[in-house]
């Protein structure tokens, strides 16, 4: 998950549907098993997520979201505490092969 250096880390995709699951549960008071995030990418629309709570359709979150949710993410795992009050560049990519991944880089 390390990058090149301690401060640069890359989340997978699971890693950031986890961080989306955990944002709109902070915001909607329910829990994070209860928010199911499909990703997703295009050319014209860029990055994305389609969520659902306990089966009910949401508003779609869109990239700035996403850059959100992952920050947060990273700042609230025990792993990344050191680098907790620093600020984060999140820069969301996708290949075929990954899927949408992200490189966050700590500044």
């Amino acid at each position: 998950m390390f990058g090149r250096n301690r401060r640069d880390i890359e989340l997978s995709e699971p890693d950031i549907a986890d961080a989306c699951c955990d944002f709109i549960a902070n915001r909607l008071n329910c829990m994070p098993q209860d928010v199911v995030v499909q990703l997703t990418f295009s050319d014209e629309d860029g990055f994305g997520a389609d969520i659902t709570v306990r089966g009910v359709r949401e508003n779609s979150m869109q990239q700035l979201d996403l850059v959100d949710a992952i920050q947060e993410y990273v700042a609230e795992r025990e792993r990344y505490r050191s680098a907790k009050n620093n600020v984060t560049h999140v820069e969301l990519q996708f290949s075929d092969h990954r899927g949408v991944y992200a490189q966050v880089r700590y500044l």
